[in-house]
């Protein structure tokens, strides 16, 4: 690149950026000048220091002036010498041979581009069925590109990767299917590593958005949030531990009945489960939190020999979903089925998810107002105002019918409960 094509790039880059940004862009009426304060960039300064450097700016400045691309103006008897401000020409077809001057696409191509691509998968999405958050999502982009002319968050202006992210968004709104993360990649874009490198963070950065729109102010990892798409780097593994015994497609049989200190199932098993049996359970107990469920088998399931716990976790992942409901459907008449949870709003949303989607008999554990009391020392202060008024909706909502009185509790004292700090007291169970 010339040292000419340099200076025509910074020039008119930085033209094009303060006209992206202006109100003549947004709403087409041309109020003001779209102005480069020459005289006080400091990196333009230090490239006239150099007379070379100088004499060609001014070339490409004055080329540019002739080519009727832009117009400047010279300080107050420095004509010659020294530039005050230069200023593009408001003329579209003057604004267009900037762009290509630039080797730039104009921005309101490519913000026509991804409003297409955009609706393209909100039809997709929704005509599938695909997952409510991601949609939501993507008809909230279009109205910000729409509404404020601008590359929405999380794109980057670059239609390529903006097709990319929107296939990787696409593929996770629908799937139902446990995903290898490089797997995946290599699949959608001939390269294994494409996702990791290029779209990682973002994708991060969308579901992220999507959980604290959906889920109140629960905090994923970074793992959590692609599990709950059925996308990892490596194979699931899911906890369980009670008179399990399950059949596999093939005809072989996996009993864990003697399992007593746990057992473990990955995902390309689960897959092939053709039938469950629990023919000796009395109990389903569903546990969010690590520490508890571990806590649960030397304290539940060893006394209680006909109880069957099951490691939740978070919001689950499809496949993860389907061995829930296996051992949902295997259940004899008369199971008992509860979940323990957090007693906040993580929690309340992960049972109604369960409940709703899975198991419709599961009743709350340990998750009611007599819980928050015996561990009155141990509740968290709730004092963020967004929090409390995501409670006051939940205590209004029919969906959260079952946590109505404890919601009503934990606003008037302002308070949350671990799940983990209950094992560390007593315990009536």
């Amino acid at each position: 690149m010339t040292d000419e094509q340099k200076i025509k790039g910074f020039l008119l880059n930085d033209l094009l950026d303060r006209y992206e940004r202006s109100s003549y862009f947004r709403t087409g009426t041309y109020s003001r000048r779209i102005l480069f304060p020459a005289s006080s960039s400091r990196k333009l300064m230090e490239m006239l220091e150099q007379p070379d450097e100088k004499k060609n700016f001014f070339l490409v400045l004055h080329s540019l002036k002739e080519e009727n691309v832009l117009d400047y103006s010279w300080m107050r008897y420095e004509e010659g010498n020294l530039v005050d401000s230069i200023w593009l020409n408001p003329e579209q077809d003057a604004i267009q041979k900037a762009y290509h001057l630039a080797g730039r696409a104009p921005l309101k191509e490519t913000l026509a581009h991804l409003e297409r691509e955009l609706t393209s998968r909100i039809h997709f999405v929704a005509g599938s069925r695909g997952d409510k958050g991601i949609l939501h999502f993507l008809e909230g982009s279009r109205e910000e590109l729409k509404e404020k002319v601008r590359v929405p968050a999380f794109f980057t202006g670059d239609m390529e990767t903006d097709e990319n992210l929107l296939r990787f968004l696409t593929v996770l709104a629908q799937n139902e299917e446990p995903r290898l993360e490089r797997v995946l990649s290599a699949e959608l874009y001939g390269d294994s590593k494409y996702f990791e490198h290029t779209l990682k963070t973002r994708v991060l950065g969308i579901l992220k958005k999507v959980a604290k729109d959906t889920e109140g102010e629960r905090e994923r990892t970074d793992e959590e949030l692609l599990l709950a798409y059925g996308v990892s780097r490596w194979p699931e593994v899911y906890e369980f531990c009670g008179p399990v015994t399950i059949l596999l497609d093939d005809g072989s049989r996996l009993d864990f009945r003697n399992a007593r200190y746990g057992a473990y199932l990955n995902s390309e098993t689960v897959r092939h489960i053709e039938k469950v049996q629990l023919a000796e359970t009395e109990r389903i107990l569903f546990i969010e939190n690590k520490a508890n469920y571990v806590w649960a088998i030397q304290n539940i399931a060893q006394k209680e020999e006909k109880t069957l716990l099951i490691y939740h976790g978070g919001f689950f992942s499809p496949m993860k979903g389907r061995l829930f409901q296996l051992m949902i459907d295997a259940q004899k008449p008369g199971t008992k089925v509860d979940h323990w949870s957090d007693i906040d709003v993580g929690g309340f949303r992960i049972f109604e998810r369960l409940k709703s989607t899975i198991a419709p008999m599961v009743r709350p554990y340990q998750m009611d107002i007599e819980t928050l009391k015996k561990y009155g020392s141990r509740t968290m202060p709730v004092i963020d105002k967004q929090y409390l008024t995501t409670l006051e909706r939940m205590s209004k909502d029919p969906t959260f019918e079952d946590f109505s009185p404890v919601i009503d509790y934990m606003l008037e004292k302002k308070v949350r409960l671990e799940q983990e700090a209950e094992i560390y007291g007593s315990w009536d169970h």
